[in-house]
């Protein structure tokens, strides 16, 4: 049974009768030797059978505040433990909550200190995008190959190659906009060979998208923006995380997330939510990450096959498609669907 580990606090820890008084007046040296000494770190497990996955938590007895006055010496003895139970129990990845993530010592010691994993967020999405794309043309109406689709990526790294080989299918014609002219025209020949799908190449990010329909951003999201010349009916992805344009600044549609499901969890979703785990999407993130660790050494584009496919054996689902933080207006799509793909 394979096992995943998590940390958490304790939400409403507080100090009681005398030691609540001085509490404030504690040397902070003092009042860390007093916590590394008389309290101790609770272990529980949750049970999902149905995947034969094993939740191991760590449970800290202080809360946010708590932790963040806590000198660092005596912080790296507590998740010094932490870390020598978690070897112990041959857990690779880790989860840590908001309250704690956001401490820069903590992820110090987990991720790089502990040499635990994090879920490869980007991969997964990246990874469904033929899945997405197909959900999203359904549901808006839209004509697959009447559309004209745009794949950004400078590096022409494995990412796009295999959008463009999973995308194929469903297109007849594609714009590659990279800086690598010469590797894209040996791959996208033999794709052309492969599938009979017509992709033009361009170096040049200004216009050369301008009757893109749907354009897949691999490279930094906010330069592109800048530089290049879009329609604002054009449906955007962005592959590479989140710039700093907001909603605000975009008349364009953005999908930067999806909201997704698993049926193991729906039961066992209170618990962890009782410990502070309340990001469905990053747990199941996280529990497919630990199905697809014997698949790290695969190639790139193997790999996200892999992905897919141990998706949808757990039953995952794609729910919602998300941009920035909120769930996209499918009915906005569909009111210019008849502009899109002319």
């Amino acid at each position: 049974m394979e096992t995943l580990g998590v940390i958490t606090i304790t939400e409403h820890m507080e100090f009681k009768g005398i030691t609540k008084k001085i509490y404030p007046f504690v040397p902070r040296k003092i009042l860390s030797l007093i916590i590394d000494k008389f309290r101790t770190i609770e272990y529980q497990y949750i049970d999902i059978s149905k995947i034969n996955m094993n939740v191991c938590i760590a449970k800290l007895p202080l809360n946010k505040k708590q932790v963040d006055m806590l000198d660092e010496k005596i912080l790296y003895n507590i998740f010094e433990r932490i870390i020598h139970q978690f070897k112990s129990e041959n857990i690779q990845y880790v989860i840590l909550p908001e309250g704690l993530s956001q401490n820069k010592t903590i992820s110090k010691f987990i991720y790089h200190q502990g040499q635990f994993k994090k879920s490869n967020h980007q991969g997964f999405f990246i990874s469904l995008i033929p899945d997405i794309f197909l959900k999203l043309c359904k549901i808006t109406g839209l004509e697959t190959k009447a559309l004209s689709v745009g794949i950004v990526d400078s590096q022409l790294t494995d990412d796009s190659t295999y959008l463009i080989e999973k995308l194929s299918s469903s297109l007849k014609y594609a714009t590659l906009i990279t800086k690598d002219m010469e590797k894209a025209k040996n791959t996208m020949e033999k794709i052309f060979e492969n599938t009979g799908l017509s992709i033009w190449i361009s170096n040049e990010k200004g216009s050369a998208l301008i009757d893109s329909n749907i354009i897949f951003v691999l490279d930094d999201f906010n330069e592109f923006m800048r530089k290049a010349s879009i329609d604002k009916k054009s449906i955007l992805f962005n592959l590479r995380g989140k710039g700093n344009y907001s909603d605000k600044k975009l008349r364009n549609t953005v999908i930067d997330n999806i909201d997704i499901s698993m049926p193991a969890i729906s039961k066992v979703m209170k618990r962890f939510e009782q410990i502070g785990i309340t990001n469905k999407r990053e747990l199941i993130e996280y529990i497919l990450s630990v199905k697809l660790d014997e698949y790290k050494k695969q190639p790139t584009i193997e790999r996200y096959e892999s992905m897919r496919r141990i998706f949808y054996e757990l039953g995952c689902k794609i729910n919602l498609f998300i941009g920035f933080d909120k769930p996209i207006n499918l009915d906005y799509i569909k009111k210019n669907t008849k502009k899109l793909g002319n």
